[in-house]
């Protein structure tokens, strides 16, 4: 006799913008008048537990997005001798990330495209996919980006030239690259065939 259970349902969808929105006036409300009466207010359920979910893993994103640039520099510097190479190696693909955000946010949020898709846009992203397509897409593009530099690090111990052993490093590399790339292109692709929606971020996002 101590406790009461209220049921809200919202007229917007459980994600909706309209919905999260009135989750999170409710939890900031100072429920004065219940307070007063000695009762603690809490607000739970799906929609509450979205939020948290998303706090949650956006608040890692702090430690994750650092961690993993910082370890990659310190790899490539070791690797490659060099403070330039590490530095353009992650700026080009941290473009390469974000460049598959922007896709996902016209197709998925603005809704652009969808249409071709058979999708009924969300309106947005699910949190877990921008996290997973950060480490995933920055790990692959970073393996790619080895691979060459390496060829033309090989190049350069043989000849000394470093036009030239550029030249030959993307020659030798270029073709076995873009078949791998056009391999999960077609693979991650595939999912955009799929039902389910996080599924369709995923694999439209790692294609792009």
């Amino acid at each position: 006799g101590r406790a009461a259970l209220l049921l809200l349902v919202p007229r917007s969808a459980p994600e909706s913008q309209e919905t999260m929105g009135f989750t999170r006036e409710l939890r900031a409300d100072s429920w004065t008048v219940a307070r007063g009466a000695g009762l603690a207010v809490r607000v739970g359920g799906f929609n509450a537990a979205i939020i948290d979910f998303d706090d949650e893993l956006f608040g890692s994103v702090k430690r994750v997005v650092p961690l993993v640039l910082g370890v990659t520099f310190v790899v490539l510097l070791v690797a490659f001798r060099s403070i330039v190479v590490p530095f353009k190696a992650i700026a080009m693909n941290l473009i390469s990330v974000l460049a598959a955000y922007g896709f996902l946010v016209y197709v998925f949020q603005d809704g652009i495209g969808a249409s071709l898709l058979g999708l009924v846009p969300p309106g947005g992203l699910n949190s877990f996919i921008v996290l997973m397509l950060f480490t995933i897409l920055f790990g692959l593009s970073m393996d790619y980006e080895v691979f060459l530099l390496s060829r033309i690090k090989e190049e350069y111990r043989r000849s000394g030239d470093n036009a030239a052993s550029v030249v030959r490093g993307l020659s030798q590399t270029g073709g076995l690259i873009t078949s791998a790339a056009l391999i999960m292109v077609v693979l991650f692709g595939s999912f955009a065939f799929t039902r389910l929606v996080a599924t369709r971020e995923f694999g439209l996002g790692l294609a792009f």
